[in-house]
């Protein structure tokens, strides 16, 4: 087989993925580059890449795509790294900041906002720092990713993105699924998804591969990983992300 190119995301949620595709003994040949969710939607989007770990908010915008099946990066609880922060609850709030690094953030906050928390705040685009200095009076901010570990106790309320999509709807959420812009050989998916089960399977070690150890501890990394991640791809994940992909399209 040809060694296909791969963007990955380069948060925390992905390691144990990020580490199986780069340290399991049987893996398939790939060229792999490690971006924030947008980037990689965007390398997937110009044919930058073959695949890609990337946001689901925004596999419509591929002329073609794949959605593998196996594992991807999702939510049955809490996830902590995606939640909207505020000095007010839902009902006060007037603006919410949204996070550019993630297209599925900002699409999900939107379909939040309209069909369950019955707000019409206004939106707008944030800047390096914004999640420490705009977040005030009736200003709420998306938050995502691995900075969210440093502002969770900041604000007196951080409504987390999973949580309140499971309080909704009764399904999980997924943020992200490893998605081909191009027709994927089956040998190399079975050969991928046995390299993505091995880094489930040595989470602890794939806590070794992280670039920011000072941000979290290694034994709250690992708590994170094992109890906030869901990384198995099951049948009520596809339902939950159809259903959001469904809600997404008709804003």
């Amino acid at each position: 087989m040809n060694t296909i190119r791969v963007t990955a995301v380069s948060f925390a949620n992905a390691l144990p993925l990020v580490y199986g595709i780069m340290h399991a003994p049987e893996r398939p040949a790939m060229e792999i580059s490690l971006d924030i969710p947008a980037e990689s939607a965007k390398k997937m989007k110009n044919g930058e890449c073959d695949l890609g770990l990337m946001p689901v908010g925004a596999v419509r915008d591929l002329d073609y795509y794949e959605i593998l099946p196996g594992y991807c990066i999702g939510a049955t609880g809490k996830v902590r790294t995606v939640r909207l922060f505020s000095e007010v609850p839902l009902n006060r709030i007037e603006k919410i900041i949204l996070d550019h690094q993630s297209r599925t953030s900002v699409v999900l906050v939107k379909v939040l906002a309209k069909h369950f928390w019955k707000i019409n705040p206004t939106w707008e685009q944030a800047w390096p720092g914004y999640e420490k200095e705009a977040i005030r009076g009736n200003t709420a901010a998306v938050v995502i990713g691995d900075k969210a570990f440093g502002v969770e106790n900041k604000y007196p309320y951080g409504y987390d993105f999973a949580e309140e999509w499971i309080r909704y709807t009764g399904l999980p959420f997924v943020f992200a699924a490893w998605v081909a812009n191009k027709p994927m050989d089956p040998e190399f998916i079975a050969q991928l998804n046995k390299a993505l089960k091995y880094g489930t399977e040595h989470v602890r070690e794939s806590i070794s591969i992280y670039p920011n150890k000072d941000l979290i501890p290694a034994g709250d990394m690992e708590q994170y990983l094992r109890e906030n991640i869901s990384f198995t791809f099951d049948t009520s994940k596809t339902r939950g992300m159809n259903l959001f992909l469904q809600l997404a399209k008709e804003l």
